[in-house]
């Protein structure tokens, strides 16, 4: 489930297609993203599944599954 969210939300972004979105893309070299484009996905997915994230994760952001990881390790480390 979050890996489809992280794809509408990298395609709508960075204005690709969805299809070109797996989770071994890279976001810099495969998508052309840069910093700012990295930093509104970062604050896309805070808001879409309501987790908090540092600021520090873009630079853990290599690929899409990177990003997936990070949502589901913060959604564990909430207190429920």
């Amino acid at each position: 489930m979050e890996f489809e969210i992280m794809r509408q939300i990298i395609a709508d972004v960075l204005k690709v297609d969805p299809k070109e979105v797996k989770e071994m893309t890279t976001f810099v070299d495969d998508l052309g993203a840069d910093s700012l484009d990295l930093m509104r996905i970062l604050l896309l997915m805070q808001e879409k599944f309501n987790v908090v994230l540092s600021r520090n994760c873009i630079y853990k952001m290599e690929c899409v599954g990177d990003s997936v990881e990070m949502i589901k390790e913060a959604k564990s480390n909430q207190a429920p």
